[in-house]
């Protein structure tokens, strides 16, 4: 079921490629979340980086000696590029990409999916509302470092494979020829399921599947190449 959603927004781009006219131009487009904290699994397609260090201290109350200090250092960054193409006055798809990559408390997250979207406007005036839809498919890494029962350090490697649909609503605004920004809200949902084999010799009893809602404010901008103005 899951591949008929990519199937049916593959054959829309495909047979929509044919409707070329005047205006028809390939653009590329990327963004970022409007607001909102960090992430350390990120799936919604963003660009961008962060960092920051959280410490705290453990005092005795009565002599006030510090028996603990800890820090950490979290950082992580992704990129989400998209290449699309314009192919009429309000009718838009491409594929797009994500790489996100975050070290947390020591444990590494890196997550790699990509997919088709379709973005259908409204008018094609100066400020454009349109909805879009998206789907495709990824990998997932976890490193954990972990502490077995003997005292030992090791790392803890998980694997899986994901899935997701997204739906966006938002306004586009025409800023020159060639530069749109876009104001849109979007509901990406991620399912993910523990891969078998994690190459460490395992027997799993079970099957491990996780899903992953993120609603959120998205700006981005969109660069259209050779865009014609109309006459």
């Amino acid at each position: 079921m899951k591949r008929k959603y990519l199937l049916l927004l593959f054959v829309l781009f495909s047979v929509s490629l044919s409707a070329q006219n005047e205006r028809s131009r390939f653009f590329i487009e990327t963004g970022v979340k409007a607001f909102g904290e960090g992430d350390y699994q990120s799936y919604i397609g963003k660009t961008g980086i962060s960092f920051n260090k959280q410490s705290w201290e453990t005092y005795n109350n009565d002599d006030g000696s510090v028996l603990q200090e800890i820090s950490n250092n979290n950082f992580s960054w992704s990129i989400a590029p998209r290449i699309g193409y314009h192919l009429s006055n309000r009718l838009k798809a491409g594929i797009e990409y994500q790489y996100f990559y975050s070290l947390r408390y020591g444990d590494k997250n890196i997550n790699n999916s990509s997919g088709l979207f379709i973005r259908f406007d409204f008018n094609d005036k100066k400020i454009v509302p349109f909805i879009e839809l998206a789907s495709g498919f990824g990998r997932i890494k976890n490193d954990n470092e972990s502490t077995s029962s003997g005292g030992g350090q090791y790392h803890d490697i998980k694997k899986y494979k994901l899935f997701y649909l997204s739906g966006s609503v938002g306004v586009s605004f025409v800023l020159s020829d060639n530069f749109n920004l876009n104001l849109l809200g979007r509901v990406h949902n991620t399912f993910r399921t523990k891969i078998k084999d994690n190459g460490n010799d395992q027997i799993f009893h079970f099957t491990y599947k996780y899903q992953t809602l993120e609603i959120g404010p998205m700006l981005s901008v969109s660069y259209f190449f050779n865009k014609k103005s109309a006459n």
